[in-house]
């Protein structure tokens, strides 16, 4: 037979003593588990926003186009146009329908000439160093009748031509932040005698449009 005698400790520790066996347990009385110390903090973020400008897109004229005077072919033969190139170097060219002429200013028998001075035009480009930048060129005609023109184009100091239609290229101006295309361009001239002579004629205009990449 066993038995069990129980006796509080200090601590409330009850001592339970038998024959055979010790047991020991713990009381806690009157004790919960306590809750966590927490704190919390709303940092606010600002922010001061602004919108940044455009870079820079605008052209002007430095100089026109102009093919100075030239002439409306002669009556020899009905059929004959002539032609006038300007090239965006400064030289000119002067052929009828049948030949080209030695001399521009000479020109053919079918009195195909350039009198006066021609000037090829220049234009400036305001742009943003370094960016790419895709133009396109194309010339509006005046719709007179016996005279076409088509243009031609070269950027200035850079290997990208800007022939008919568009091209890529990268902005690198000078240090007034401009870059610059040159202007030429073909004139054919038909017979026709009722175009006002002896003033300026406006034949066609040339649109510029360029955009960033």
């Amino acid at each position: 037979m066993i038995r069990v005698c129980e006796q509080l400790a200090p601590g409330g520790l009850k001592i339970a003593t038998g024959i055979g066996s010790v047991v020991l347990a713990m009381v806690v009385a009157g004790q919960g588990v306590s809750a966590q110390v927490r704190g919390n903090l709303a940092v606010p973020v600002a922010v001061r926003f602004e919108i940044a400008p455009d870079p820079p897109m605008e052209f002007r004229i430095v100089r026109p186009l102009s093919f100075g005077t030239v002439m409306i072919p002669n009556r020899v033969s009905a059929d004959t146009t002539c032609t006038y190139r300007l090239r965006t170097s400064g030289v000119s060219q002067v052929e009828d329908s049948f030949r080209s002429a030695v001399d521009p200013v000479r020109g053919t028998y079918t009195g195909c000439r350039i009198n006066g001075p021609t000037t090829t035009g220049r234009v400036a480009m305001r742009c943003a160093a370094g960016a790419r930048i895709y133009a396109t060129v194309f010339s509006r005609s005046a719709q007179i009748a016996n005279i076409r023109f088509v243009e031609s184009t070269e950027i200035e100091g850079s290997p990208d031509q800007v022939a008919r239609g568009a091209v890529q290229t990268v902005c690198n101006p000078n240090a007034q932040g401009e870059m610059f295309v040159l202007i030429g361009g073909l004139l054919e001239v038909g017979a026709n005698y009722s175009i006002p002579t002896g003033q300026l004629v406006q034949v066609a205009t040339i649109q510029f449009d360029a955009t960033y990449l």
